[in-house]
C-alpha cells in the first residue's frame, strides 16, 4: 500500500482492485511477491499503521 501510493497514488479500493488486476499494479504485485489484496486489507494495514505512529 505504501509503495503504491509512493509510485501511483490512488484510493485504496483503486489500489485493491489494480492489484488484481493485469495493469500497472500487477508487475508491482509480482515485484513485491504479493497474491493480492482487497480494501478490506488495506483498512487493516492503516489502522495498524496509525496505532503505531501514536
Amino acid at each position: 500500500m505504501i509503495v503504491a501510493r509512493i509510485v501511483k497514488p490512488a484510493y485504496k479500493l483503486a489500489t485493491a482492485r489494480g492489484l488484481n488486476g493485469e495493469n500497472f499494479f500487477s508487475s508491482l504485485r509480482e515485484v513485491l511477491g504479493l497474491k493480492g489484496a482487497d480494501e478490506d486489507e488495506f483498512y487493516l494495514a492503516m489502522d495498524f499503521l496509525l496505532e503505531r505512529q501514536g
